[in-house]
């Protein structure tokens, strides 16, 4: 009876039954809900059939189409990938994405700390009014910015993220960056008759990250936190995030936006990265926030042992400077000692420059365990020794 009474209210939310009929026993009896809901489901099943299975891919020529990653916002999102952006109630964050979107937009520091890569924007708002809208835009002073764009989806009849319409508006716009507010309005508004818990809920989510790699923008998509009270006493994880387990997984990169448990200043709140691509798990920023103005500072890090984002781009810096000195290879402990740095702040910067296509590494010659990795100038085409 349970299941056939939870079919029957994802057959309603899928507008596949009146709202005002009412639940039948007899019909339940003989698991017609069930039945019903599996053949609407399979409808909105859009994946392409057909005899051709496609081509597989070798790993080689996937290095050789690799592109350096480039980030957006330095630190925080990456082109051609989907940043979720969790976040207390109250605390912010749309006009935190706010001021992301307008420092993209205008390539301008963001926090006063981190760079961006200029780009046509989009906000796609579906959690406030233009109303609400044009009274934050107008206490943060953003009047006639350029390349900043607004979209209310509501208003154009959209039933969620309809990624055909995404696409579109995306490249009628040629927009670069993409910031959605939020996942509980934009997934979990009923559409297709699923629930913020059910496992079909990540469906649009993992479909926005695909698009934003196929189309090569980022998405930033905001979202509520589980708990009802805002207080998470233990470290937060992604597990907080509300609804199911794989969205998550959806996406390439989490961050989490919370009231600091001991402030040390007004308005304070912190920045954490759970993981998982791109930004370093554990990065913790403190921030501070403003009700007049709803700007955001980058004040310091959380970590006493980590260091500013400035500083970690003056290491990166030298580290490539270091490397197009040296006509050879070098491990990450060498590094650090010659830039007087933490050996796992190079590990991490030397990552990032990889990634990034700004130096060279190669494995040394195991000597058991684990292997280590050498790094040198950009560019190596061979093993100078």
């Amino acid at each position: 009876m349970s299941d056939e009474l939870d079919a029957y209210e994802r057959l309603q939310l899928l507008g596949a039954i009146s709202p005002t009929e009412l639940f039948s026993p007899a019909k339940s009896k003989e698991g017609a809900y069930t039945a019903l809901l599996k053949s609407k489901l399979a409808e909105c099943d859009l994946t392409p059939r057909g005899s051709d299975v496609g081509k597989v891919v070798s790993a080689s020529s996937l290095r050789e189409g690799r592109r350096p990653q480039e980030w957006i916002i330095d630190e925080i999102a990456a082109d051609a990938c989907c940043v979720l952006l969790a976040a207390e109630k109250g605390s912010g964050k749309t006009s935190l994405i706010y001021a992301m979107a307008h420092a993209v937009s205008q390539g301008e520091l963001f926090m006063g700390q981190l760079p961006t890569n200029r780009r046509k924007t989009l906000v796609i708002q579906a959690d406030e009014s233009k109303n609400d809208a044009i009274e934050k835009l107008d206490a943060m002073g953003i009047e006639a910015a350029t390349d900043f764009d607004f979209f209310f989806p509501e208003e154009h009849g959209w039933s969620g993220l309809e990624k055909p319409k995404l696409r579109q508006l995306v490249k009628d716009g040629d927009y670069g960056a993409v910031f959605l507010d939020s996942v509980t309005t934009l997934l979990g508004n009923g559409v297709q008759g699923v629930r913020m818990n059910d496992p079909e809920f990540a469906k649009p989510l993992y479909e926005l990250n695909h698009l934003a790699c196929e189309l090569g923008f980022l998405a930033v998509i905001t979202s509520h936190l589980r708990k009802a009270d805002g207080h998470i006493p233990r470290p937060a994880s992604a597990d907080d995030v509300l609804g199911a387990g794989t969205l998550t997984a959806a996406v390439s990169d989490i961050w989490y936006l919370q009231r600091a448990q001991k402030p040390e200043f007004p308005e304070h709140y912190i920045l954490q990265c759970l993981g998982k691509r791109n930004c370093h798990r554990g990065t913790a920023w403190n921030l501070e926030g403003s009700q007049e103005d709803f700007s955001w500072v980058l004040r310091s890090v959380a970590d006493p042992n980590d260091v500013l984002p400035e500083r970690r781009r003056e290491l990166k810096v030298q580290i490539v400077e270091l490397l197009n000195s040296y006509d050879g290879w070098l491990h990450a402990t060498q590094i650090a000692t010659c830039l007087s740095c933490d050996p796992e702040h190079a590990r991490r910067l030397l990552r990032n420059l990889s990634s990034e296509q700004k130096i060279s590494k190669t494995k040394a010659e195991s000597t058991g365990g684990r292997p280590a990795w050498r790094y040198g100038k950009g560019l190596f085409l061979h093993d100078p020794h």
